[in-house]
């Protein structure tokens, strides 16, 4: 089971938080932040992940003469949406130090979207019930479980 770490309930406001946050820390930029829509995950240990309705998103933005900011892997798919800057990053980290100006991420060309990679199956698992019926409810209060 220590596979196991799909989310069930995915929220794209992760990230947003996040930068807001930090913007209103004084970290980053906030006003600079507010020519940005930004969608995403975000992990524990500061990587990004895809959230649904990335296209839509940048199409959003490109009508409201903004930016996006989403995960790495959703960048090649956000390029779809024509002239609109995608800032396309693997992590928080990187995300700050490209509005810092210290290290400039590549904008994304448009791709190939790759399908999600699927996780472990709580059907492969025999027995266990007292432990399944635990994830089961974890995973239905939009709760993430921690890999070791």
């Amino acid at each position: 089971m220590a596979g196991f770490h799909q989310y069930v309930n995915r929220s794209h406001f992760d990230l947003p938080i996040a930068l807001a946050l930090l913007g209103a820390m004084g970290v980053i930029d906030a006003e600079m932040l507010s020519g940005y829509v930004v969608v995403g995950e975000l992990g524990l240990d500061g990587r990004t992940a895809p959230s649904p309705g990335v296209l839509l998103a940048a199409l959003h933005a490109g009508e409201q003469e903004k930016g996006l900011v989403c995960p790495v892997a959703q960048g090649a798919e956000a390029a779809w949406a024509g002239e609109v800057e995608v800032v396309a990053a693997p992590d928080l980290l990187s995300l700050l130090n490209h509005f810092k100006g210290t290290s400039a991420l590549s904008p994304p060309q448009p791709g190939v979207v790759d399908a999600p990679v699927r996780g472990a199956d709580l059907k492969q698992v025999k027995g266990q019930e007292v432990a399944k019926r635990a994830l089961e409810i974890a995973a239905a209060g939009g709760h993430n479980l921690l890999r070791y």
